[in-house]
């Protein structure tokens, strides 16, 4: 072929190339209005903004023929999204997201009105084809967990009780931050009990009333007070307690969490030894005030 035929050919590709460069091209199995959503846990979700959609909670939609699908997710759970190609922060796509929430269009998922069948096998056929509607409830509270570690809030050397932290997950993992009530229980071990103390006795217990502001990413946080006891002071408790706890929630049920791991004492070899030689476990250059 000679060159001058070329160039009216080449000239050609070269004008669709151009045209080509100013487009945006969406994966094969996506929509305009699809977003895709990565959470903190690592997960990638992606699907049509619901209208179900609020201040509170993402809503998804993933529709298939004659399956429909639809999660929901925190806000405080999505670290990014992209959406036409553009990347947005958790902040733009949750303004964002206000525009893009749509309403399913049942007309799609309707059951038709069964028509005149010649056969009853052409009947059983047109139920087999009926759509089925998949709704993940993973909004309600299916477990709670409680973990404990024994702090210092105040401007003493001593040890004031243990942080609590409360974590309520749905079926799938996810928190579901509440209001309702939690009751603590703290259990330990006596070392030497006796006819009047029994081994593993209740040292003290407390009530707190849970809110959903309280919660965070990681749950939400209580301060349980060592009260009638200290175990710096009882040596004769053992360094591990259980703490249990149960939550009323209301609409929710009630749910039981303990933890048996509890640290009372925190791990020292200096107060140990000094423990053995004095029976104490504060010098008095730290200033104890609670301790002798």
């Amino acid at each position: 072929m000679t060159a001058h035929k070329l160039n009216p050919l080449f000239r050609s590709l070269c004008l669709l190339a151009a045209c080509c460069s100013g487009l945006t091209f969406l994966p094969a199995h996506a929509t305009a209005d699809e977003v895709f959503v990565q959470l903190k846990s690592g997960r990638t979700v992606s699907g049509m903004v619901d209208a179900h959609t609020d201040e509170t909670r993402l809503w998804l939609r993933s529709t298939e023929p004659s399956i429909l699908l639809r999660s929901s997710f925190g806000w405080a759970d999505v670290r990014s999204a992209k959406h036409a190609g553009k990347s947005l922060t958790a902040a733009e796509f949750r303004t964002l997201a206000k525009t893009l929430k749509t309403k399913l269009d049942v007309k799609r998922f309707r059951k038709p009105r069964p028509k005149a069948v010649a056969s009853p096998n052409e009947a059983r056929a047109q139920e087999k084809q009926a759509p089925v509607f998949v709704r993940r409830q993973d909004f309600r509270v299916a477990s709670v967990e409680i973990y404990a570690r024994v702090a210092n809030w105040d401007n003493d050397p001593e040890d004031d009780g243990l942080l609590v932290t409360v974590f309520p997950s749905t079926t799938y993992g996810q928190l579901r931050p509440i209001n309702g009530q939690l009751n603590l229980k703290l259990f330990g071990r006596v070392n030497q009990p006796s006819l009047i103390r029994r081994q593993f006795p209740e040292l003290t217990r407390g009530s707190f009333r849970v809110k959903a502001a309280d919660f965070g990413p990681d749950g939400a946080t209580y301060k349980f007070r060592f009260r009638n006891f200290h175990p710096e002071k009882n040596l004769d408790i053992d360094v591990f307690g259980l703490l249990t706890g149960r939550m009323v929630v209301a609409g929710h049920g009630t749910f039981d969490a303990s933890d048996s791991n509890v640290r009372l004492r925190r791990l020292s070899r200096f107060r140990d030894r000094l423990q053995f030689q004095s029976g104490r476990r504060f010098l008095p250059a730290e200033n104890p005030r609670r301790l002798p």
